[in-house]
Protein backbone atom coordinates (compact mmCIF):
# COMPACT_ATOMS: atom_id res chain seq x y z
CA UNK A 1 0.00 0.00 0.00
CA UNK A 2 3.02 2.32 0.29
CA UNK A 3 3.30 2.85 -3.48
CA UNK A 4 -0.48 3.32 -3.67
CA UNK A 5 -0.33 6.03 -1.02
CA UNK A 6 2.38 7.89 -2.95
CA UNK A 7 0.32 7.65 -6.12
CA UNK A 8 -2.96 8.72 -4.51
CA UNK A 9 -1.73 11.48 -2.19
CA UNK A 10 -1.52 14.34 -4.74
CA UNK A 11 -4.99 13.57 -6.06
CA UNK A 12 -6.59 13.20 -2.63
CA UNK A 13 -4.98 16.45 -1.47
CA UNK A 14 -6.38 18.21 -4.55
CA UNK A 15 -9.85 16.71 -4.09
CA UNK A 16 -10.11 17.48 -0.36
CA UNK A 17 -8.75 21.00 -0.79
CA UNK A 18 -11.32 21.83 -3.47
CA UNK A 19 -14.16 20.19 -1.54
CA UNK A 20 -13.44 22.30 1.54
CA UNK A 21 -12.99 25.43 -0.53
CA UNK A 22 -16.34 25.12 -2.31
CA UNK A 23 -18.50 23.75 0.52
CA UNK A 24 -20.28 26.29 2.70
CA UNK A 25 -20.08 26.26 6.50
CA UNK A 26 -22.45 23.60 7.83
CA UNK A 27 -21.96 21.37 4.78
CA UNK A 28 -20.11 18.06 4.70
CA UNK A 29 -16.97 16.59 3.15
CA UNK A 30 -16.34 12.83 3.34
CA UNK A 31 -13.45 10.68 2.15
CA UNK A 32 -14.28 7.05 1.37
CA UNK A 33 -12.00 4.15 0.42
CA UNK A 34 -13.34 0.90 -1.01
CA UNK A 35 -11.28 -2.10 -2.16
CA UNK A 36 -12.20 -5.29 -3.96
CA UNK A 37 -10.51 -8.06 -5.93
CA UNK A 38 -9.98 -6.58 -9.37
CA UNK A 39 -12.14 -7.44 -12.37
CA UNK A 40 -9.38 -6.09 -14.62
CA UNK A 41 -6.84 -8.78 -13.69
CA UNK A 42 -7.11 -12.44 -12.68
CA UNK A 43 -8.16 -12.75 -9.05
CA UNK A 44 -8.11 -16.55 -8.95
CA UNK A 45 -5.98 -19.39 -10.29
CA UNK A 46 -7.19 -22.83 -11.33
CA UNK A 47 -6.86 -25.56 -8.76
CA UNK A 48 -7.85 -29.20 -8.83
CA UNK A 49 -11.32 -29.96 -7.53
CA UNK A 50 -12.27 -33.14 -5.73
CA UNK A 51 -12.20 -35.02 -9.05
CA UNK A 52 -8.78 -33.69 -9.91
CA UNK A 53 -10.11 -32.03 -13.09
CA UNK A 54 -8.72 -28.60 -12.43
CA UNK A 55 -12.16 -26.96 -12.21
CA UNK A 56 -11.74 -25.55 -8.71
CA UNK A 57 -10.43 -22.08 -7.85
CA UNK A 58 -8.14 -20.84 -5.13
CA UNK A 59 -8.85 -17.67 -3.22
CA UNK A 60 -5.47 -16.06 -3.77
CA UNK A 61 -5.94 -12.44 -4.88
CA UNK A 62 -3.58 -11.20 -7.60
CA UNK A 63 -4.75 -7.58 -7.80
CA UNK A 64 -6.90 -5.12 -5.90
CA UNK A 65 -9.06 -2.39 -7.31
CA UNK A 66 -9.09 0.63 -4.98
CA UNK A 67 -11.50 3.54 -5.29
CA UNK A 68 -10.94 6.71 -3.27
CA UNK A 69 -13.80 9.21 -3.25
CA UNK A 70 -14.02 12.76 -1.87
CA UNK A 71 -17.73 13.53 -1.52
CA UNK A 72 -18.93 17.03 -0.68
CA UNK A 73 -22.30 18.76 -0.34
CA UNK A 74 -21.00 22.00 -1.87
CA UNK A 75 -21.69 24.13 -4.91
CA UNK A 76 -21.63 21.27 -7.43
CA UNK A 77 -20.97 21.44 -11.15
CA UNK A 78 -23.04 21.86 -14.27
CA UNK A 79 -22.41 19.31 -17.05
CA UNK A 80 -20.49 21.96 -18.99
CA UNK A 81 -18.27 22.83 -15.99
CA UNK A 82 -17.57 19.15 -15.36
CA UNK A 83 -16.52 18.68 -18.98
CA UNK A 84 -14.28 21.75 -18.80
CA UNK A 85 -12.46 20.48 -15.72
CA UNK A 86 -11.95 16.94 -16.99
CA UNK A 87 -10.57 18.09 -20.35
CA UNK A 88 -9.13 21.54 -19.58
CA UNK A 89 -5.56 22.54 -18.92
CA UNK A 90 -3.86 22.80 -15.53
CA UNK A 91 -5.35 26.23 -14.79
CA UNK A 92 -8.96 25.85 -15.97
CA UNK A 93 -11.42 27.88 -13.87
CA UNK A 94 -15.14 27.35 -13.31
CA UNK A 95 -17.80 28.67 -10.97
CA UNK A 96 -16.66 31.01 -8.21
CA UNK A 97 -12.96 30.34 -8.62
CA UNK A 98 -10.24 27.88 -9.44
CA UNK A 99 -10.68 24.19 -8.82
CA UNK A 100 -7.21 23.61 -10.20
CA UNK A 101 -3.72 25.03 -10.35
CA UNK A 102 -2.66 27.87 -8.12
CA UNK A 103 -5.99 28.06 -6.27
CA UNK A 104 -5.59 24.58 -4.80
CA UNK A 105 -2.66 22.40 -3.82
CA UNK A 106 -0.50 23.44 -6.75
CA UNK A 107 -1.52 20.22 -8.49
CA UNK A 108 -4.39 20.77 -10.92
CA UNK A 109 -6.62 18.02 -12.19
CA UNK A 110 -4.58 17.87 -15.40
CA UNK A 111 -1.40 17.12 -13.44
CA UNK A 112 -3.17 14.54 -11.25
CA UNK A 113 -4.55 12.87 -14.38
CA UNK A 114 -1.06 12.84 -15.91
CA UNK A 115 0.37 11.14 -12.81
CA UNK A 116 -2.33 8.46 -12.94
CA UNK A 117 -1.78 7.84 -16.66
CA UNK A 118 1.86 7.06 -15.98
CA UNK A 119 0.71 4.09 -13.91
CA UNK A 120 -1.38 2.43 -16.59
CA UNK A 121 -4.82 2.65 -18.24
CA UNK A 122 -6.64 1.23 -15.22
CA UNK A 123 -5.73 4.21 -13.01
CA UNK A 124 -8.37 6.87 -13.64
CA UNK A 125 -9.71 10.16 -12.31
CA UNK A 126 -13.45 10.84 -12.02
CA UNK A 127 -15.56 13.93 -11.35
CA UNK A 128 -19.32 13.65 -10.89
CA UNK A 129 -22.08 16.03 -9.82
CA UNK A 130 -25.87 16.05 -10.06
CA UNK A 131 -25.75 19.74 -10.93
CA UNK A 132 -25.22 23.21 -9.54
CA UNK A 133 -25.75 23.25 -5.76
CA UNK A 134 -25.88 19.43 -5.58
CA UNK A 135 -22.36 18.66 -4.40
CA UNK A 136 -19.46 16.94 -6.16
CA UNK A 137 -17.78 13.54 -5.99
CA UNK A 138 -14.09 13.45 -6.90
CA UNK A 139 -12.72 9.92 -7.36
CA UNK A 140 -9.48 8.09 -8.02
CA UNK A 141 -9.48 4.54 -9.41
CA UNK A 142 -6.28 2.57 -8.80
CA UNK A 143 -5.25 -0.96 -9.76
CA UNK A 144 -2.88 -2.36 -7.15
CA UNK A 145 -0.93 -5.58 -7.69
CA UNK A 146 -1.06 -7.89 -4.71
CA UNK A 147 2.09 -9.55 -3.41
CA UNK A 148 2.11 -13.34 -3.85
CA UNK A 149 0.13 -15.01 -1.07
CA UNK A 150 -0.36 -11.62 0.62
CA UNK A 151 -3.38 -11.23 2.92
CA UNK A 152 -5.97 -8.54 2.32
CA UNK A 153 -4.55 -5.13 3.20
CA UNK A 154 -5.25 -3.62 6.61
CA UNK A 155 -7.17 -0.42 5.83
CA UNK A 156 -7.06 1.01 9.34
CA UNK A 157 -5.40 4.42 9.36
CA UNK A 158 -2.00 4.63 10.97
CA UNK A 159 -0.32 7.75 12.23
CA UNK A 160 2.72 8.94 10.24
CA UNK A 161 6.08 8.24 11.84
CA UNK A 162 8.95 10.65 12.01
CA UNK A 163 12.55 9.65 11.48
CA UNK A 164 13.76 12.56 13.61
CA UNK A 165 13.00 12.48 17.33
CA UNK A 166 11.98 15.83 18.82
CA UNK A 167 13.51 14.86 22.16
CA UNK A 168 16.99 15.00 20.54
CA UNK A 169 16.64 18.54 19.18
CA UNK A 170 17.09 21.92 20.81
CA UNK A 171 16.56 25.08 18.76
CA UNK A 172 17.87 28.55 19.65
CA UNK A 173 15.23 30.71 21.36
CA UNK A 174 15.01 33.05 18.36
CA UNK A 175 14.72 30.30 15.73
CA UNK A 176 11.53 30.73 13.70
CA UNK A 177 10.19 29.33 10.42
CA UNK A 178 7.86 31.15 8.02
CA UNK A 179 5.62 28.72 6.14
CA UNK A 180 4.19 30.27 2.96
CA UNK A 181 1.30 28.17 1.59
CA UNK A 182 -2.16 29.08 0.27
CA UNK A 183 -3.70 25.65 0.96
CA UNK A 184 -5.14 25.52 4.49
CA UNK A 185 -4.95 21.71 4.62
CA UNK A 186 -1.26 21.66 3.81
CA UNK A 187 -0.55 24.45 6.29
CA UNK A 188 -2.22 22.43 9.07
CA UNK A 189 -0.72 19.13 7.95
CA UNK A 190 2.87 20.38 7.89
CA UNK A 191 2.40 22.09 11.25
CA UNK A 192 1.28 18.80 12.83
CA UNK A 193 3.82 16.57 11.09
CA UNK A 194 6.87 18.83 11.40
CA UNK A 195 6.75 22.08 13.37
CA UNK A 196 4.74 20.98 16.40
CA UNK A 197 6.35 17.54 16.41
CA UNK A 198 9.82 19.10 16.60
CA UNK A 199 8.77 22.02 18.83
CA UNK A 200 9.70 24.58 16.19
CA UNK A 201 8.34 28.13 16.41
CA UNK A 202 6.58 28.99 13.16
CA UNK A 203 4.36 31.58 11.50
CA UNK A 204 2.29 31.28 8.33
CA UNK A 205 1.59 33.41 5.26
CA UNK A 206 -1.14 32.57 2.74
CA UNK A 207 0.62 33.94 -0.35
CA UNK A 208 3.88 35.47 -1.53
CA UNK A 209 2.74 39.05 -1.06
CA UNK A 210 1.91 38.47 2.60
CA UNK A 211 5.20 36.64 3.10
CA UNK A 212 7.25 39.54 1.70
CA UNK A 213 5.41 41.98 3.95
CA UNK A 214 5.96 39.81 7.03
CA UNK A 215 9.69 39.51 6.34
CA UNK A 216 9.99 43.26 5.82
CA UNK A 217 8.27 43.93 9.15
CA UNK A 218 10.75 41.89 11.19
CA UNK A 219 12.99 43.94 13.49
CA UNK A 220 16.74 43.92 12.98
CA UNK A 221 18.29 40.73 14.34
CA UNK A 222 14.93 38.94 14.55
CA UNK A 223 14.61 37.60 11.02
CA UNK A 224 13.17 34.17 10.13
CA UNK A 225 15.87 31.52 10.06
CA UNK A 226 14.10 29.52 7.37
CA UNK A 227 11.31 30.22 4.89
CA UNK A 228 9.35 27.31 3.42
CA UNK A 229 7.84 28.60 0.17
CA UNK A 230 5.07 27.24 -2.07
CA UNK A 231 5.09 28.35 -5.72
CA UNK A 232 1.57 28.36 -7.18
CA UNK A 233 -0.26 30.95 -5.05
CA UNK A 234 -2.68 33.84 -5.66
CA UNK A 235 -1.59 37.51 -5.63
CA UNK A 236 2.15 36.68 -5.72
CA UNK A 237 3.73 33.39 -6.70
CA UNK A 238 6.61 31.78 -4.86
CA UNK A 239 9.20 32.52 -7.54
CA UNK A 240 8.35 36.23 -7.55
CA UNK A 241 8.30 36.36 -3.74
CA UNK A 242 11.70 34.65 -3.57
CA UNK A 243 13.25 37.08 -6.05
CA UNK A 244 11.78 40.00 -4.13
CA UNK A 245 13.13 38.75 -0.80
CA UNK A 246 16.61 38.21 -2.24
CA UNK A 247 16.54 41.69 -3.78
CA UNK A 248 15.54 43.07 -0.37
CA UNK A 249 18.66 41.49 1.12
CA UNK A 250 17.19 38.43 2.86
CA UNK A 251 20.08 35.97 2.94
CA UNK A 252 18.52 33.19 5.00
CA UNK A 253 17.42 29.75 3.86
CA UNK A 254 14.46 29.60 1.44
CA UNK A 255 13.22 26.09 0.72
CA UNK A 256 10.79 25.68 -2.15
CA UNK A 257 8.11 23.02 -1.66
CA UNK A 258 5.98 22.61 -4.74
CA UNK A 259 3.65 20.38 -6.69
CA UNK A 260 5.09 21.62 -9.99
CA UNK A 261 6.39 18.59 -11.93
CA UNK A 262 10.14 18.21 -12.36
CA UNK A 263 11.21 19.56 -15.73
CA UNK A 264 8.24 21.91 -16.06
CA UNK A 265 8.73 25.59 -16.93
CA UNK A 266 7.10 26.71 -13.67
CA UNK A 267 9.43 24.58 -11.59
CA UNK A 268 12.52 25.69 -13.50
CA UNK A 269 11.63 29.35 -12.93
CA UNK A 270 11.00 28.66 -9.25
CA UNK A 271 14.31 26.83 -8.78
CA UNK A 272 16.23 29.69 -10.44
CA UNK A 273 14.58 32.40 -8.33
CA UNK A 274 17.08 32.15 -5.47
CA UNK A 275 15.97 29.05 -3.57
CA UNK A 276 18.39 27.24 -1.29
CA UNK A 277 16.72 23.95 -2.26
CA UNK A 278 13.52 22.83 -3.99
CA UNK A 279 11.47 19.88 -2.71
CA UNK A 280 8.39 17.99 -3.85
CA UNK A 281 5.13 18.10 -1.89
CA UNK A 282 5.34 14.47 -0.82
CA UNK A 283 6.55 12.32 2.06
CA UNK A 284 10.25 12.39 1.05
CA UNK A 285 9.99 16.18 0.82
CA UNK A 286 8.58 16.40 4.35
CA UNK A 287 11.29 14.06 5.63
CA UNK A 288 13.90 16.33 4.03
CA UNK A 289 12.41 19.34 5.88
CA UNK A 290 12.76 17.42 9.15
CA UNK A 291 16.35 16.56 8.27
CA UNK A 292 17.22 20.21 7.51
CA UNK A 293 15.69 21.38 10.79
CA UNK A 294 17.58 18.68 12.67
CA UNK A 295 20.85 19.71 11.03
CA UNK A 296 20.25 23.34 12.01
CA UNK A 297 19.49 22.41 15.64
CA UNK A 298 22.54 20.20 15.95
CA UNK A 299 24.80 22.83 14.39
CA UNK A 300 23.47 25.44 16.83
CA UNK A 301 24.06 23.03 19.73
CA UNK A 302 27.66 22.38 18.60
CA UNK A 303 28.35 26.12 18.40
CA UNK A 304 26.81 26.70 21.81
CA UNK A 305 28.76 23.81 23.30
CA UNK A 306 32.05 25.31 22.19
Amino acid sequence: MTCAARLAAPGVNNGVSNALKFTERGGSVRVRLTMAPSTMAPSTTPANDADGNGNGESARVRAWEARIEVIDSGMGLTPHEREQLLKGDAFTQVGRGMLQGNGGTGLGLTIVRSILQQHGPHCRLGLDSRGSGQGTTFSLQLLLPAAPDAPAPDLRATAPTASVGSSQLTFPPDFRVLHVEDDAILRSSLALRVFKKLSVQYEVAEDGEQAVEMVRQQPSGRQYALILMDNQMPRMRGDEATRTLRADGYDGVIIGMTGDPRGSVDRAEFESAGLTECLDKDTPGIERIKQLLAEYARAATDVGGH
